[in-house]
């Protein structure tokens, strides 16, 4: 577990720092506004499943062709439950997590909690995603 999440800050720190070098270079022109939603779909894997979510609300910081969220992601995780008591295929879940925009194209680095049970440790699954903006 926290070898993922040393794993996730890398990216974050260097993500940071890639936006700070463009921004010193003057190359691009960055803004930072806040949004409820952006307006786009992703479906993604995490945790031997997949989901389906939306953009929910993020802080945005966007260059000419580029723009990166950090925000919430309110999904639907699809899985089949393998135990012999079952949960639903599908079950509501909101994650945060990196989203990275280009054009219409969207990558997402999302991050979902996996709640403690009587067997198993609560834990954070990091996953992928590709999707479309509107």
């Amino acid at each position: 577990m926290m070898t993922k999440i040393v794993q996730y800050a890398k990216l974050v720190f260097f993500m940071v720092a890639l936006l700070m070098t463009q921004r010193v270079c003057g190359q691009y022109t960055m803004t930072v506004k806040t949004s409820p939603t952006s307006g786009g779909l992703v479906i993604g894997y995490v945790d031997q499943g997949a989901f389906v979510n939306v953009l929910g609300p993020n802080v945005k910081y966007k260059m000419s062709t580029l723009e990166c969220s950090v925000g919430l992601l309110p999904s639907l995780k699809l899985k089949k439950d393998q135990s012999p008591i079952k949960n639903s295929f599908v079950t509501p879940s909101l994650g945060v997590g990196l989203t990275f925009k280009r054009k219409r194209m969207i990558f997402q680095l999302p991050l979902y909690y996996k709640s403690k049970t009587a067997t198993v440790n609560g834990r954070w699954d990091l996953g992928f995603g590709l999707g479309y903006s509107f």
